[in-house]
């Protein structure tokens, strides 16, 4: 009897299976664009107070200064911004719409950009991919370089995906922690207008990531040092993210040093794991000196460029025990939920009730707090759990001490600054949920704050 051939495997039979598998992503990439898109288009063409102003500015001069310089003023541009269209939700700054902005001591900052103290390195990826976008669509380039932000957050979907996956969290409770990062008040503001913290939550996530990778013997630890470096090279608070990375490398080297009684901490004992333990606290320091190392290059690079004083934007002062004793319940109950106070104002620029958003810093804080309260010594995630508790607590005190002593003066840091952490607030809440109601609990929530963040969007366009 002849053999028959196998029947052969059709092209929507793959399809079908590839998104069995890979369905988790595909969604919240999908409502990470519909959703950060459909805001970013209803923005008017009113700058963000998050210092747009100033990054459009330096948007506008990748093409022929690459970067900008300190004491550099604002360029004409970005003046006519100011001028005609202001600042969400100030309105109108500086001189008349449409004079030759010859005075520009008139505008903040006399005129100077705030913005020289970053590399190029986000604002070169915005120009480009920006570009893109006004090319092949026509939309007006303001627009254009604010529709990056939905592309950031659909890759930090896919790596948040990628890391949730890696410690078994169940698909679903990815998909309601995932709609609950979109819909927050830190995405209205960092990913639908331009902002250089879109790309930080990626770059955090991908080194935790990595990290564990590393630790489990799946990946070389010089993925670590690279990455920790361009890191930093993007944005300097990214620095946290990376010593959470080394955080949590030190304790998983302690974790193995128990396991074998502290008798041989040079070599791992796992079957099939060639890399030597030590490597674990190497790796961790030297991630660190690349992060430090790039950015002690990139301030020596700033300096020897400057035309001129920075701008002042009368920030400053010093730091005291009770402001350092503030920072440690600054940016695990804060940074998911971060609004802009306005101004001599009495509310939000965002304004959505306190109680609307609320349960956004209870997932976070429940989460970290529950993850540390029930971490088992041996289990392979403590030493997440245990370097994310830590850094809960001591990182903000941390960076405000580090930023007075490079700066000279000290400012109360915005809880947005945490965010190179929130993709391990996220996640020990994810190790935690397993209660099927919960989950859905989580997803209601996060559609119902969805429609009402659009709907406050919507009215938010008029101005």
């Amino acid at each position: 009897m002849a053999a028959t051939a196998p029947a052969p495997v059709r092209s929507s039979d793959r399809f079908t299976a590839w998104l069995r598998r890979f369905w988790v992503p595909v969604l919240l990439v999908v409502v990470a664009l519909g959703y950060g898109g459909t805001v970013t288009a209803m923005h008017s063409k009113s700058l963000s107070p998050i210092d747009e102003w100033v990054y459009s500015d330096y948007l506008d001069k990748v093409p022929t200064e690459l970067l900008v310089h300190q004491g550099e003023t604002i360029g004409h541009e970005a003046l006519d911004r100011m001028a005609c269209n202001g600042v969400f939700p100030y309105g109108p700054m500086g001189a008349k719409c449409g004079s030759s902005y010859s005075d520009i001591a008139k505008f903040p900052f006399q005129g100077k950009t705030s913005a020289d103290a970053y590399t190029p390195t986000y604002f070169g990826i915005t120009w480009v991919v920006g570009g893109a976008i006004h090319l092949a669509t026509g939309i007006d380039q303001l627009t254009s370089w604010r529709l990056t932000g939905p592309l950031w957050l659909a890759g930090t979907m896919v790596a948040l995906f990628l890391l949730f996956r890696s410690f078994r969290v169940p698909p679903a409770v990815t998909v309601a922690l995932g709609l609950a990062f979109i819909v927050s008040p830190f995405t209205w503001w960092t990913y639908t207008f331009v902002s250089t913290d879109a790309p930080t939550v990626l770059l955090a996530t991908l080194l935790v990531l990595l990290g564990t990778k590393y630790a489990r013997g799946r990946l070389s630890g010089w993925w670590l040092v690279g990455l920790s470096a361009f890191a930093v090279l993007m944005k300097v608070t990214n620095i946290l993210a990376v010593c959470l990375l080394a955080l949590y490398l030190v304790f998983v080297w302690l974790w193995e040093l128990r396991k074998t009684r502290w008798t041989d901490g040079w070599r791992t004992q796992r079957p099939g794991v060639e890399r030597r333990s030590l490597g674990l606290p190497l790796f961790a320091v030297l991630s660190v000196g690349a992060g430090i190392a790039t950015q002690v290059a990139w301030l020596a690079v700033h300096r020897a460029l400057a035309i001129g004083p920075s701008a002042n934007q009368g920030l400053g002062g010093p730091l005291s025990l009770k402001s350092l004793a503030v920072q440690l319940t600054n940016f695990l109950p804060g940074t998911l939920t971060s609004n802009v106070w306005i101004t001599g104002g009495s509310g939000y620029a965002l304004p959505i009730f306190d109680w609307a958003v609320a349960p956004l810093s209870w997932i976070c804080i429940a989460g970290v707090l529950g993850a540390f309260w029930s971490a088992r010594v041996r289990g392979r995630t403590g030493p997440i759990i245990i370097a994310t508790a830590i850094a809960s607590v001591a990182f903000a005190p941390m960076l405000a001490v580090a930023l007075t002593v490079t700066t000279g003066s000290y400012f109360a840091l915005p809880p947005r600054y945490g965010a190179p952490l929130l993709p391990v607030f996220l996640l020990m809440p994810a190790l935690l949920i397993r209660n099927r109601w919960a989950t859905w609990l989580i997803i209601g929530y996060g559609a119902a704050l969805g429609i009402a963040m659009l709907i406050l969007s919507g009215l938010l366009s008029r101005f």
